[in-house]
């Protein structure tokens, strides 16, 4: 058996090891201090400057896009090293030296196991939205599959399901840990997920390409749409929840199921008595919860429950009982969002804690003013 490095991987070990020494190994103060910088400022997953910096020396020396394997090449469209993994294995060896090396080079996780994936299974539109800013670069990707309630390292215990619903997929499950999900240029994930369990156990899974504005800000915005053309009409939702949001293939939100919607302005009285409850207790404010009428301010509280869910993984307020949840919002604080996600954007956290008022005239007084709220931040 032949154990012996291929001529083209030495050329490129003795180039990267001569990168390494010009570029890498002499900039480590510098990238420490500026981590150091950014999570001071409460950004710690931003951008570094010098390694961006590196990454266009890089690019001058031949040395982007290593990872990149012949055959995975040839489905992409790109060039990449010429190399095959057993090639570039030395090669990923040299760069993991320094933690933040490999990123240098365009050949860091989750970025390239998902460009990978979108090179041999992905089809032209994806590949052209997603792969090519990845190979130049551009963007950063995700990788959601871990999930808190199983044991998700092995595969086939992932529970997060996703169903085809006409043109539309349906997910829906509990992410966390996602690789590369807090890095601001985080503009794609790869979510792993059911979508045949009544399959071999093997054989149940698959993944599906889900745009990262897609469960954050631009969620909250549809949302936010959804209610105030309910609003304007003078229509209550009244059960807004995850179920009640439906994805559809373009990435775009669809409140759905007014199942249980009323008049905001009643003249008589409605299919619901004063005094009874009708929704889903944890997503409902306290005022529903207690058979109180409402208005459109109810649904502002839903959705803040609702964006704190998306954002965070968890719920403001919990129970395991109608009652249990309700004396909670009476008599406690809603948790704060930073407790569960300590980077997410202080005015996110504010807008969401606003509409978890226990007051409705504590709450924003509509929709659209939410939304407005929205509109101004980044994303």
């Amino acid at each position: 058996m032949e154990f012996e490095f291929s001529a083209k991987t030495r050329d490129f070990q003795a180039r990267l090891l001569k990168f390494m020494d010009d570029y890498i190994y002499p900039n480590e103060p510098a990238v420490a201090q500026q981590l150091q910088a950014n999570t001071d400022a409460g950004k710690r997953w931003s951008p570094i400057p010098k390694i961006e910096e590196l990454k266009k020396v890089a690019r001058q020396h031949g040395l982007w896009n290593l990872f990149l394997p012949v055959d995975s090449a040839k489905h992409s469209g790109y060039e990449g090293a010429g190399l095959t993994n057993l090639e570039y294995a030395p090669l990923a060896e040299i760069m993991g030296r320094v933690p933040w090396a490999s990123e240098v080079f365009n050949c860091s996780a989750p970025d390239t196991g998902n460009m990978e994936t979108i090179a041999r299974y992905g089809s032209e539109e994806i590949k052209a939205r997603w792969l090519k800013p990845l190979l130049e670069g551009e963007i950063r990707s995700a990788f959601a599959m871990t999930e808190p309630e199983v044991a998700s390292s092995d595969a086939t215990n992932i529970s997060t399901s996703i169903r085809r619903d006409g043109d539309h997929y349906v997910i829906n499950g509990h992410k966390w840990w996602t690789s590369g999900a807090a890095d601001p240029r985080c503009a794609v994930f790869i979510t792993m997920g059911k979508t045949d369990p009544d399959a071999p156990r093997h054989q149940q899974q698959s993944m599906i390409v889900v745009p990262a504005d897609t469960p954050g800000l631009r969620i909250a915005r549809q949302l936010c749409a959804g209610l105030a053309a309910a609003h304007e009409v003078g229509v209550l939702h009244r059960d807004i929840k995850p179920e009640n949001l439906i994805l559809e293939q373009n990435g775009n939100a669809k409140l759905m199921d007014f199942g249980i919607a009323r008049p905001i302005r009643r003249s008589g009285p409605g299919h619901t008595e004063q005094g009874s409850f009708v929704g889903t207790p944890n997503y409902s404010p306290p005022e529903q919860l207690a058979g109180e009428d409402v208005d459109q301010r109810a649904d502002i509280y839903s959705s803040g429950v609702l964006m704190c869910e998306m954002f965070c993984g968890k719920l403001p307020f919990s129970g395991s009982n109608t009652m249990e949840i309700y004396i909670a919002q009476t008599q406690q604080e809603p948790i704060k969002p930073s407790a569960y996600w300590p980077e997410i954007p202080p005015p996110m956290e504010a807008i969401i804690l606003r509409c978890l008022k226990r007051l409705p005239q504590d709450r924003f007084a509509s929709a659209a003013e939410l939304a407005q709220a929205l509109a101004q931040l980044r994303g």
